[in-house]
C-alpha cells in the first residue's frame, strides 16, 4: 500500500519498546523494507485468566482533550484513547486547546496534558481548570513520581502517568 499515516509503525516500536524489544530495519531505495522484531523470551507462571483481561477499564466514548506538542507523540495517545473507548481530541498548541475549551464548555469529559514544550504542564492545567471545574486533569509525564504532589493538586491534576503511555495505566486513570 502506497498511503497511509504512518501510525502502524509508530505504535509497534511503542509496544515493543513496553516490552524490553527492539525492531531493526534495513531498508533501500527501491527495493523496500525490512522490519525484524526482537522480544524478550520468559515463561509465564500461569496462563493470563480470562476475566483479567476483561476487567481492563474502558471508556463509553467520553471526549478526552489531548494535548502534547510533539506530532507522532499525540496521534499515539490518540490512538490509544480510541482503542479504549472514548473519544480523543487532540491539540499541538496549548492556546488552541484552551481556546476550544473557553468557546465549547463542557465538551469534555477529561483532559490529558502531555508535553507542552516551553509551558509548563502544571501552568497549563491551572489555565484549563476554570473551563474543567470538576474534570480529571491526568499529567503525562516521563516522571511521574518526581513530581511535586501539591503542585499537582492545586493545578487540579488528579493523576500523573508515565510517558510514554501505558494502556493499562492510562485506562486506570482515566476511570
Amino acid at each position: 500500500r502506497l498511503g497511509g499515516n504512518g501510525l502502524g509503525l509508530a505504535t509497534v516500536r511503542e509496544i515493543v519498546l513496553e516490552h524490553g524489544g527492539a525492531i531493526e530495519v534495513w531498508s533501500q531505495r527501491d527495493i523496500g523494507s525490512r522490519f525484524e522484531v526482537w522480544l524478550p523470551c520468559f515463561a509465564a507462571a500461569e496462563p493470563p485468566r480470562e476475566e483479567s483481561l476483561s476487567a481492563l477499564p474502558f471508556g463509553d466514548g467520553e471526549t478526552v482533550l489531548v494535548i502534547d506538542q510533539e506530532r507522532q507523540r499525540l496521534l499515539r495517545h490518540e490512538e490509544m484513547l480510541a482503542a479504549l473507548g472514548y473519544e480523543p481530541v487532540g491539540f499541538m498548541s496549548p492556546a488552541e486547546a484552551l481556546a476550544v475549551c473557553d468557546t465549547t464548555p463542557g465538551r469534555y469529559d477529561a483532559l490529558l496534558v502531555g508535553n507542552v514544550g516551553a509551558a509548563s504542564a502544571i501552568d497549563l492545567a491551572e489555565a484549563l481548570r476554570p473551563f474543567a471545574l470538576h474534570l480529571p486533569i491526568i499529567l503525562a509525564t516521563t516522571l511521574p513520581r518526581d513530581t511535586d504532589v501539591d503542585a499537582l493538586a492545586a493545578a487540579g491534576i488528579r493523576e500523573a502517568v508515565r510517558q510514554p503511555l501505558n494502556s493499562v495505566e492510562i485506562a486506570e486513570a482515566l476511570a
